[in-house]
């Protein structure tokens, strides 16, 4: 019994936090755009983790990330820049009932919830010598 705690706790931290770029990443672009923009060099990563939840789900989120950004640099980094983003509302509408049980039929009920997400982004620098 105690694995379905354990179980839906990944499950709420699974999906959250992302890497968006990896420092050093060249990214290519539109072969028409002008030669200066073409392709672009990266010197800092970017991550970003959920901020919604509870706060010890964020928390585990942050620390998360940070394992990611020691990967990705391959041991030290600093944070260059912190923001957040929210996204647009989101409607979403479930209809229960209206199923016909022993000659009666129940009413439909239409329940709408709108959701946004916020999203904290971490841009990360790599270093060679970290400050002490």
């Amino acid at each position: 019994m105690r694995l379905i705690p354990i179980a839906l706790c990944a499950l709420a931290l699974s999906g959250c936090t992302s890497m968006v770029r990896l420092p050093g990443k060249v990214v290519e672009r539109d072969p028409y755009a002008p030669v200066d923009e073409r392709t672009r060099t990266y010197d800092t990563g970017l991550v970003k983790y959920s901020a919604d939840g509870a706060d010890f789900v964020v928390e585990s989120r942050r620390k998360s990330v940070y394992r990611d950004m020691h990967k990705a640099c391959g041991g030290d980094y600093r944070i260059v820049n912190e923001y957040s983003s929210s996204s647009d509302p989101v409607a979403t509408t479930r209809t229960t009932g209206g199923k016909e049980s022993h000659g009666f039929r129940s009413p439909e009920v239409s329940t709408t919830h709108i959701t946004s997400s916020t999203w904290i982004y971490l841009e990360f620098a790599c270093v060679s010598d970290p400050v002490q």
